[in-house]
């Protein structure tokens, strides 16, 4: 059952890491557009030009991915411990 204590954190940070690709920020730059997905991070791009060749891209960005998935895991980690530390203190 502790194993299952350590691994709880890193979970729920991936499962909010994959949930933190709904948000959605758009910017339009001259003539392309531009919508990010992920927050703090934008991990996932998708990129769409306008004109005669419409290039449409998307982009994975696997360092922005790690680095939003280490922060939530870390996150809900420090959030385990001092719950867990404050059910023992009372």
């Amino acid at each position: 059952m502790n194993r299952l204590h350590s691994l709880l954190p890193f979970v729920v940070g991936g499962v909010a890491t994959l949930l933190s690709g709904l948000y959605m920020l758009h910017a339009t730059v001259i003539d392309t557009s531009f919508d990010k997905y992920g927050f703090p991070l934008p991990w996932l791009v998708y990129s769409e030009g306008f004109g005669a060749v419409v290039p449409v891209e998307w982009t994975f960005n696997l360092l922005f991915f790690i680095i939003d998935a280490v922060l939530y895991a870390s996150t809900t980690y420090v959030l385990f411990l001092i719950l867990a530390k404050s059910k023992l203190l009372q």
